[in-house]
């Protein structure tokens, strides 16, 4: 059979079919990996990145290997439409079907019956990687034909036919493989939000399964889908029972007796259930776990049957790990350390009955800053169902830069809830710091118990409301009051009673000279040596000192009366 080959632009440059052991690997959970030999001479119709069409299935060339006497080439099964890049797709509580329709378009045809509702981000991702953050939140099988543009997805992609492979019939090589790598007899399961199945479990927060080892050997599994504690509980026993034995593989050699007899019973295909049968008539099921398929010689087929499937998905792991180490090496730089900036949030590790208090924490850097959350959350299990709902409580987001600190503080509560514990005006909003200030920014700040202000210490606007300022000293625009007594600074004074009157202004300067002692009252001005009197509201009085009445009256209509008046030392009498 010939093959269309095209060159990186897509351009056809061949129908080829100068090759030989042309085989297809295939995995549960990965795309198709097609390799064949081709002469030396040939390798001018090959380059990387070029496209081989078997009209079954398109491949895109990822390696080309010289070897004695020919070069090997491998492709992996490939779309055009792979490559698309998008720099935000986001699905909110869509089921799966109805992403991979959006996302592949018109075209393509996607069989799946899942209906299951999850939420799956992807910024700045090609189709395919999407595609498989998709595949991995709702842990699905594929498979994928490129040529016919279908996609077919299941939780488990697999027949069980019956069949079954012996050394009497159908099989002809049989190599074991026993390993205990993945081995576990305790799960920790961990869902959403810290989400535990200690409610439903005794109080226990884990599982046991001690079938094959009584060693306690612990795997913590954490997956965010889970809101569901019977759903996390029951699905963690099914990862258990996998975990708690030795996983067993078997690579064989086998006859497709479906392509000699016709029979369809003797078909098989990867992800298939499958028995395999001793000499002793003992028979054990597996999974075709891998497949390589030579299309030319199915006399060669190789299967590897395991009774488990390794996940081999830990980049969220590593990329964890990566994380809280440089999140360590980039702590130190900050002089606000981890430990006190937790210790602003009240953490409640009970609550009421068939509820949960849990603080979350969340960080996330970039190359110049990091940004960590703090999330109180009340969590409340359906005695029922199971099903778990969140309260947000409190969040507190402190970001870190090389500007200083921010830290925000805010509430999700509903009003009502707000408003029982505090207003929401009187909440700090917004800390600001630097090395220069720190800013506080709030309509009220209420300070409880004694505070200390070192250095000077400015307040603007009407912020001083009632009760007493008490301080040795004071100076307001050059004006000051201090221990020595009151020295004015300013064109005039002015003193007004609290119904808004003046009743004292004075343009100038008031002087007294000398040590003598003057007393103003209700009275008038009174002195040692003389006195001002206010007699009534008609007059006024001055009296000299040592006389018994006043020297000099003025009255209301202006008239002065003197009662002695002496002009150059020679008294004027009228």
């Amino acid at each position: 059979m010939a093959f269309k080959i095209k060159d990186r632009n897509g351009n056809l440059t061949s129908l080829f079919n100068s090759y030989r052991n042309f085989q297809i690997k295939q995995s549960i959970k990965e795309l198709d990996y097609m390799t064949m030999e081709i002469p030396k001479i040939s390798i001018d119709v090959f380059e990387v990145e070029g496209i081989v069409d078997t009209n079954n299935e398109k491949y895109l060339i990822k390696e080309i290997n010289e070897q004695s006497d020919c070069y090997k080439v491998g492709a992996i099964q490939h779309d055009e439409k792979f490559d698309e890049f998008h720099v935000n797709k986001s699905y909110v509580t869509k089921a799966p079907k109805y992403m991979l329709e959006d996302l592949f378009g018109s075209g393509w045809t996607i069989n799946c019956d899942v209906r299951t509702q999850r939420t799956v981000t992807g910024n700045h991702l090609s189709t395919f990687k999407i595609f498989e953050k998709i595949i991995k939140t709702f842990d699905l099988e594929y498979r994928i034909n490129t040529v016919n543009k279908t996609i077919t997805l299941a939780p488990e992609l697999a027949k069980d036919k019956g069949q079954y492979f012996t050394e009497e019939l159908n099989l002809k090589k049989k190599y074991a493989n026993i390993d205990s790598f993945d081995f576990a007899t305790r799960i920790i399961p961990i869902g959403n939000d810290g989400l535990t199945i200690a409610a439903v479990n005794d109080g226990k927060n884990y599982l046991e399964n001690y079938s094959y080892s009584n060693k306690i050997i612990t795997y913590y599994w954490e997956d965010n889908r889970y809101t569901n504690v019977y759903n996390l509980k029951d699905d963690a026993k099914k990862k258990l029972d996998i975990l708690s034995q030795p996983y067993k593989s078997y690579e064989i050699n086998v006859i497709d007796l479906s392509q000699i007899s016709g029979y369809e019973s003797f078909s098989y295909e990867i992800g298939d259930f499958v028995y395999l049968l001793d000499k002793n008539g003992l028979k054990e099921k597996f999974r075709i776990v891998e497949l390589t398929k030579y299309p030319h010689k199915q006399e060669l087929n190789e299967i590897v049957l395991g009774n488990k499937i390794k996940d081999l998905t830990t980049d969220d792991k590593n990329l964890q790990e990566n994380l809280d180490n440089y999140w360590v090496n980039t702590e130190a730089l900050f002089e606000v350390t981890k430990e006190s900036v937790k210790s602003q949030v009240q953490t409640l590790e009970k609550g009421v009955e068939n509820s949960i208090n849990e603080i979350k924490t969340t960080i996330e850097q970039t190359d110049k800053k990091v940004t960590e959350r703090f999330e109180e959350n009340e969590i409340k299990i359906d005695e029922n169902t199971g099903q778990t709902s969140k309260n947000n409580k409190k969040l507190m987001e402190i970001e870190k830069s090389v500007d200083g600190l921010n830290i925000t503080i805010s509430s999700k509560a509903d009003s009502s809830d707000l408003n029982s514990k505090a207003d929401k005006d009187k909440l700090i909003t917004q800390i600001n710091a630097c090395s220069e200030y720190v800013k506080i920014a709030s309509k009220n700040i209420y300070l409880d118990g004694n505070t200390e202000v070192r250095g000077s210490f400015n307040v603007s606007g009407n912020m001083v409301v009632g009760g007493t300022i008490t301080s040795a000293n004071y100076n307001r625009g050059g004006s000051t009051l201090d221990s020595q007594g009151f020295e004015f600074n300013g064109p005039n004074i002015k003193m007004i009673d609290r119904n808004g009157r003046t009743q004292f202004d004075v343009y100038g300067t008031i002087a007294a000279k000398g040590w003598y002692t003057y007393e103003l009252n209700s009275g008038g001005l009174h002195g040692a040596y003389g006195c001002m009197i206010g007699q009534s509201e008609t007059a006024t009085s001055l009296k000299g000192p040592g006389m018994g009445s006043p020297s000099i009256t003025i009255d209301t209509s202006g008239v002065v009366n003197i009662g002695r008046l002496f002009v150059n030392g020679k008294e004027i009498k009228g």
